[in-house]
């Protein structure tokens, strides 16, 4: 079986399920697993697939929208089985029903979807020693994920790729939901990411490679303008806190997954 997962990362912590997944896949060194991030994604690579991952982090009680947009210009398919995973700290809401009627319309046949529980990345609502998410993801969580690399390596090994289906998720009507779409809108761009402390910048291009949408670019700042994915991917990575949002002054930056609580497969630690 030959594996495709696309996906998208602002933190590391969906890239780190992601490797999971693929381990997984190819435990037994039959079947293979190439991971794509999002930005360099050749559509038309997808048809020399059997199976298509989509992997993303949940923002704003949603799937990332840059994911959304891939999966809404796809070309359309006949049946093409896929699965979705994704992160998040606080609540996923309807993201899978999101995922599972977005890849639907264009005409994949979904046959898994997991997610797994990370840490908070939005520093601004993030504070030293939160005790309910400092364990997240659990190495229980993250055995699981891997088992689902296998699982996936195990339908296709017995011929049960095509006739393998999940069915549709039922919505969860929740407040989160509701305010989804006000709070992508309008919310995110007002809470993130302001301004740069250009006293502070070395333009070392951190923030400028880690933006998914092209919104960090030294030539403006200290303006930053444009579109935001809500990651907070600039804020945390920048080694001098010369980034600056609403709220993020002097808070703990998010700096992904401590190795110490990456579970060990075969005696490799999977790292960010």
């Amino acid at each position: 079986m030959k594996t495709l997962i696309i996906y998208y990362s602002g933190s590391g912590n969906t890239k780190h399920g992601v490797e999971l997944i693929k381990m997984g896949i190819e435990k037994d060194g039959i079947n293979t697993c190439q991971i794509v991030k999002i930005d360099d994604l050749n559509n038309n690579i997808i048809e020399n697939y059997d199976l298509v991952g989509f992997a993303s982090p949940i923002y704003g009680f949603k799937p990332a929208f840059n994911i959304m947009k891939l999966i809404k210009n796809l070309k359309k398919e006949s049946g093409k089985p896929c699965f979705t995973f994704t992160t998040h700290a606080g609540e996923p809401a309807n993201s899978d029903l999101i995922l599972f009627d977005s890849l639907k319309e264009r005409g994949f046949n979904v046959i898994n979807q997991s997610n797994m529980e990370c840490e908070d990345s939005w520093t601004f609502i993030r504070k030293v020693g939160k005790t309910y998410e400092v364990q997240r993801p659990t190495k229980e969580k993250q055995n699981s994920i891997y088992e689902l690399g296998e699982k996936l390596s195990n339908i296709f090994d017995e011929n049960k790729l095509s006739s393998q289906t999940v069915p549709r998720p039922k919505f969860n009507f929740c407040w989160q939901h509701l305010v989804s779409k006000t709070f992508i809108k309008m919310f995110l761009p007002f809470w993130f990411v302001t301004k740069v402390d250009t006293s502070k910048c070395t333009k070392c291009s951190l923030c400028v490679n880690t933006c998914p949408t092209g919104r960090m670019n030294i030539e403006t700042f200290p303006r930053v303008n444009g579109e935001c994915i809500g990651c907070n991917g600039c804020i945390n990575i920048c080694p001098n806190d010369a980034v600056i949002g609403l709220g993020t002054r002097g808070k703990e930056k998010y700096k992904g997954i401590p190795i110490n609580k990456k579970i060990i497969i075969n005696k490799k630690t999977i790292d960010r």
